[in-house]
């Protein structure tokens, strides 16, 4: 039995997430800041909270000018699945066939799900991977995430819907 989908589906980026994760962006920076700012201010401070701290406030700034860069400058959808194959312009500009799509799995950490897709390392290697992905990619293989991982964070539609939409389109473009 062949599962039927639309020829088209597309998961934009949804501006009331994204503004949700700057506020928590913001704050999470201004906190790990003056964390930093107290272990600065005493002469006897540890070295710890002063080093956490300004990491913090660095990481999470740059998250958070990540996230304003999505919520203001991008129109574009952030995924897009056709019968062909299926698009993540976070991941890469490319389409990727569903034929070089080994499996389509849902993954969990510290309460975030994602959804991992398995290539054919071959296919993989030509891929222009974006650099946060390039840069995350090891890391996530030694955590379990062996694949391309899709996170919906962000995006107008929950784990669940993105997790489905893939499953089904896979499905459907191999006959499955």
């Amino acid at each position: 039995m062949t599962t039927s989908v639309p020829g088209k589906r597309v998961f934009r980026y949804s501006t009331a997430r994204l503004a949700w994760l700057t506020l928590l962006g913001i704050v999470m920076a201004g906190v790990s800041a003056a964390v930093a700012m107290v272990a600065n201010s005493q002469s006897d401070g540890e070295l710890f909270p002063k080093i956490a701290g300004t990491f913090g406030a660095v990481f999470f700034g740059l998250c958070t000018l990540i996230i304003l860069s999505r919520m203001f400058s991008t129109r574009s959808p952030a995924i897009t699945l056709t019968l062909q194959g299926w698009q993540d312009t976070r991941i890469a500009p490319e389409v990727v066939p569903w034929s070089v799509v080994r499996s389509v799995s849902s993954r969990s950490i510290s309460n975030q799900t994602f959804v991992v897709v398995e290539i054919d390392p071959a296919y993989e290697r030509r891929l222009r991977l974006t650099r946060m992905v390039r840069l995350t990619r090891r890391p996530n293989a030694m955590l379990g995430f062996d694949g391309l991982v899709v996170n919906p964070s962000g995006l107008d539609a929950s784990h669940e819907e993105l997790y489905s939409a893939f499953s089904d389109y896979l499905a459907a473009a191999s006959g499955r």
